[in-house]
């Protein structure tokens, strides 16, 4: 009797333990999945801000974003917010509203952020990118950094992933990087950069960019991983009884 009351109990402690191991795990597990793909802010991501008179706003960045001259040309960087019906900018439809930022010489449009770089942390900075018509092919080098602080070009992040599609006149393309923190990370905040060199063989390239966006997506932990790890065997082990 006394054997089988302490199997008994036995057994009641072992299915307790499954039990809140099974709880932790979706706990944790919904926890990241809250944490997951969040969306992070940017100040006229899609360069509508502004009202265009005419073609052009005027040679002035758009609003909220900084235009760089990088100096490897002799040209000066220029950026304009243009709209869809520019006299010579035929591009395909524009993916948000009416305007898009031109890019032209050898510039750097940046951004700083309003929230600071997160540790453990997988971003992905997304642009859509196309060419206006009748200009040279794309200068080698074109492409979208996310870095930290307000200095621009400095402080980049190793990119994971960097997907920058030729650009074409006729459709847009994504451009698309994605870049993962560690357990340390500098007390600053995020700058996302649209990078457009021009050397003076390349001719006069102009490239066309707009619906700028930022996700962040928390990394797991490697104490966390292993939770829900025993979380899930915990849950097989329960099934099975």
């Amino acid at each position: 009797k006394k054997e089988l009351t302490t199997q008994i109990r036995n057994m009641k402690m072992n299915q307790k333990m499954k039990t809140t191991l099974a709880g932790a795990a979706m706990s944790i597990a919904l926890t990241a999945a809250s944490a997951n793909a969040a969306s992070i802010a940017i100040t006229n991501h899609s360069f509508e801000t502004d009202v265009v008179t005419g073609n052009t706003l005027g040679g002035k960045p758009p609003s909220g974003w900084t235009q760089t001259d990088a100096g490897t040309s002799t040209s000066n960087g220029l950026v304009y917010v243009v709209n869809e019906a520019h006299t010579n900018v035929t591009p395909p439809a524009d993916p948000v509203g009416e305007r898009m930022a031109m890019l032209r010489y050898d510039v750097i449009l940046s951004q700083v952020l309003t929230e600071k770089i997160a540790p453990n942390t997988t971003y992905t900075l997304t642009v859509d990118a196309a060419l206006r018509n009748a200009t040279p092919a794309e200068p080698s080098g074109a492409t979208i950094h996310l870095g930290t602080g307000s200095t621009v070009g400095g402080s980049l992040l190793t990119a994971n992933t960097l997907t920058t599609p030729t650009l074409l006149e006729s459709s847009w393309v994504e451009w698309q990087g994605t870049f993962t923190t560690g357990a340390s990370v500098a007390d600053e905040f995020l700058r996302v950069e649209i990078y457009y060199p021009r050397l003076d063989t390349d001719g006069d390239p102009q490239g066309l960019f707009d619906n700028v966006r930022l996700d962040a997506t928390a990394v797991p932990e490697p104490t966390t991983t292993a939770l829900l790890g025993l979380g899930g065997l915990a849950l097989i082990l329960r099934r099975r009884k």
